[in-house]
């Protein structure tokens, strides 16, 4: 036994090392984290390889500080050639660089990747190759490969979460060396200076266009684009409704180039190979250029690499007499892409392609064997039932194996994935395959019409799947929270079945499930029962939440909706799935002005709500129609008589209605008929003003006497309209959050009212330039969480 432990590191030394290198890359980036991983992996070898540990522990150890420390010099790298371009953010500046690719933006801007940065108006030499996004209305006549000099561009500074659960676009830029975007303004000018010779970048764009032209040229709008996303992974044509329904049924990775489209390329090649009778040895050689160029072709994605790269190396392996180990395989790989670039780690395609491919080998490898006979593939004498069922099993492999990045991700399951591969995944090998025939049948009218005819028609087949399956309400179901927990809960409970199933094979998945269980215990038992409030960037405009100490949650307001963005869609959902919120006891509308209203509108028809609770004035605005039926369509309850009321929230917790009084002018002043909120716990009170003014300011401090109060969220964004000096040394806050949106028309905050705040030293939390504040109030104590 304790030789066959030995060789789980013997016969995969690569594969290790890969993990180890791995978890210390990861690890660089949350020393926590970094100190739990040691811990664990000096326990398990302690534990279970005790004759071999000292030597296991000190390499796995050794590799684990390396990829720390090559990830720490890379990041560091990065950091610092991004602190040197700090001082030009937001001012105008003149700049040149390489057009490395150019793509149409969703919103109908032009934008161009610059490499090879020169500032030209300062000293300032970057030693790397680094890039920025310029950003136009109008095409620039440009390709890849010429120079752009560019005169008076406002550099900016690319930005990070605003909101928790947002993504994470400066580091995600960040890691593939994007430190900035540029806007061209008026007084802008841009000089053109052409390649004088042709890069190899620009001779693939080439390729890379004619491909799409022979698409579009010879097939329909709907089957052109897919055959382009599926062949060059360009889906900026692809139809947003097919890729909705490909995400919801479980098969959008066939539209992502991976293993499965190297794998249609690598057959291609061998037919090639064989029909032009290659010699031995000399074919492998000509299948490499092949697939070398195909990853050039498609842009050098994690995920073709990865593919590319193992099919090479199975190919090289007889002709120096190796037998090739496939998850060695996999690891001399990942060691070389991250020995390139450690940053691949934390890319998406290099995750889901990796745990993809060693979740079916692991399951082939060391899974399946040990099944019940009638479970096993080899157990199926038909070719074709043990070709769907092994399809059936390899694809459910990859689903699990890939479980937790599609969940953080995507926060859905797709419970009919394993029917939609079966029937998809085949159909969509069959439109490679004719692609590339199509491609290579220039000039032969007969064979041409007839592919693209036979493309079109499959096409159609895979629409039709597709809605029909999206159509299911079962098709799928959306999560919230954290992944942490139902990943575990579905890992532990399937390693429990396979100990079930063989105890002597899988005895090491009851260990597995037992700790995967006491996690989940533990993340339960230390969630703390407190109130908290998270006041939301949702630019110019209001929206918080309130989840109480047992758990019930308010919304109050819901930011602004307008034709570039819904603050509902876009920022709310996304932060109630990341909150784990899946219903809203109440939301509270203060009053029903746009940029307070418009969100609510994707809200109300996303999750359940109890009671909306509002003002009750009325502007008939559209929106405001529009949010009072679905309301109704919905049974939600209106409640416009709460002022003076309570909800209590526990012990010494409670929400009270302030304002407006019941009596006061419907028509009048809509701002002054703002719902007033005062949140406490225990000697702690908010203060939530809407959009008061000064009159309701007044008003307010005559019908309550108002108690000293921790944080202060302003009324009317700043404006100068509110937020008396008196009003302030009545309740004498301590924080005073502003919701305010960057640059905005209005001029908000006033100057004046960020005077009066300073002057009486209140620490200010403005949302256009911190983002989100989450804050936490428990003991007497206002504590500000960590987020980013």
């Amino acid at each position: 036994m304790k030789s066959d432990r030995s060789g789980l590191f013997s016969k995969i030394p690569l594969f290790w090392c890969a993990i180890f290198f791995s978890l210390g890359i990861w690890a660089s980036q949350n020393i926590l984290f970094g100190l739990i991983i040691l811990t664990a992996i000096g326990g398990v070898l302690l534990f279970y390889f005790r004759k071999f540990r000292l030597k296991l522990i000190l390499i796995s150890g050794i590799v684990f500080i390396l990829g720390w420390i090559w990830m720490a010099v890379n990041y560091q790298g990065l950091i610092t050639t991004e602190s040197l371009l700090h001082p030009y953010y937001s001012r105008s500046m003149n700049l040149e660089g390489v057009v490395q690719a150019i793509r149409k933006t969703k919103s109908g801007k032009f934008r161009y990747h610059l490499v090879s940065l020169n500032p030209k108006d300062s000293e300032l030499k970057l030693r790397a190759s680094f890039g920025i996004f310029l950003y136009s209305r109008d095409s620039i006549a440009c390709s890849t490969g010429d120079v752009l000099k560019i005169s008076n561009g406002i550099l900016s500074e690319i930005g990070g979460p605003r909101n928790p659960g947002e993504f994470d676009y400066h580091r995600f830029y960040l890691f593939r060396k994007v430190i900035g975007r540029m806007s061209l303004n008026d007084s802008s000018n841009i000089a053109v200076i052409p390649s004088e010779q042709k890069r190899p970048s620009q001779y693939l764009e080439c390729i890379r266009y004619w491909i799409q032209k022979r698409f579009e040229n010879n097939l329909d709008r709907r089957s052109g684009p897919l055959l382009t996303a599926l062949i060059l992974g360009n889906k900026d044509d692809l139809d947003p409704g097919l890729i909705q329904e490909f995400q919801r049924i479980g098969v959008i990775h066939v539209l992502a180039v991976s293993g499965l489209h190297v794998g249609y390329i690598l057959l291609i090649l061998i037919i090639i190979v064989r029909i032009m009778r290659i010699p031995w040895g000399w074919d492998r050689i000509i299948i490499l250029a092949g697939l070398g160029f195909y990853t050039a072709l498609t842009g050098f994605r994690p995920s073709v690499i990865r593919a590319a790269s193992m099919s090479g190396l199975y190919m090289l392996a007889p002709l120096f007499n190796r037998r090739p180990n496939p998850l060695n395989i996999i690891g001399a790989v990942a060691l070389i892409m991250l020995g390139v670039n450690p940053t691949s780690l934390f890319k998406a395609g290099f995750q889901l392609s990796f745990l993809a491919v060693i979740s079916i080998i692991g399951f082939l490898e060391f899974i399946e064997p040990g099944l019940p006979g009638p479970l096993r593939i080899r157990s199926y004498k038909n070719a074709q039932l043990r070709g769907i069922y092994g399809l059936v099993l390899v694809s459910l492999a990859a689903q699990l194996g890939t479980l937790p990045i599609t969940l953080s991700m995507f926060h859905t399951i797709p419970l009919i994935g394993l029917m939609a591969n079966s029937l998809i995944v085949p159909l969509i090998g069959i439109i490679v395959s004719l692609g590339f025939l199509l491609l290579i049948s220039v000039g032969i009218p007969m064979i041409g019409y007839s592919v693209s005819q036979a493309i079109f028609f499959l096409n159609e087949i895979i629409s039709w799947i597709a809605s029909v399956l999206a159509g299911i309400d079962w098709a799928s179901i959306t999560l919230s929270g954290s992944p942490f927990v139902l990943v575990a809960l579905i890992y532990s409970g399937l390693s429990g079945i396979l100990f079930i199933l063989n105890r002597k094979r899988f005895k090491p998945g009851l260990f597995l499930s037992l700790i995967l269980l006491t996690g989940v215990t533990w993340s339960w038992a230390v969630k703390p029962l407190e109130l908290e409030i998270l006041f939301l960037d949702v630019g110019q405009g209001d929206s918080m939440i309130i989840r109480l100490p047992d758990q019930r949650t308010v919304l109050i307001d819901g930011g602004p909706k307008n034709y570039w963005r819904d603050s509902g869609q876009d920022i709310l959902l996304p932060v109630f799935r990341f909150l784990g919120i899946t219903h809203f006891n109440w939301i509270v509308l203060t009053h029903p002005h746009s940029d307070h209203l418009g969100g609510l509108l994707s809200v109300v028809q996303s999750i359940p709500v109890d009671t909306v609770i509002t003002n009750n004035s009325r502007t008939n605005s559209h929106q405001e129609t529009r949010f009072y039926m679905l309301l109704d369509s919905a049974g939600i309850v209106v409640d416009t008589n709460r002022t003076g009321t309570m909800i209590n929230g526990g012990k010494m917790t409670g929400i009270q209605f302030l304002w407006p009084p019941n009596s006061s002018d419907k028509n009048g002043n809509i701002n002054n008929r703002s719902v007033v909120i005062s949140v406490s716990d225990g000697n702690l009170v908010c203060l939530l003003m809407g959009d008061l003014e000064m009159q309701g300011e007044r008003e307010l401090m005559s019908r309550w006497v108002l108690p000293n109060t921790e944080l202060l969220k302003l009324g009317h964004h700043g404006s100068i309209t509110g937020t008396l000096p008196e009003f302030l040394d009545a309740i004498n806050p301590r924080i005073a959050v502003i919701s305010v949106g960057a640059r905005n028309k209005f001029g908000h905050p006033s100057p004046i009212v960020l005077k009066r705040l300073k002057h009486r030293k209140i620490r200010i939390h403005r949302t256009d330039n911190s983002g989100a504040l989450w804050i936490r109030m428990h003991n007497d104590q206002l504590d500000s969480l960590i987020w980013k």
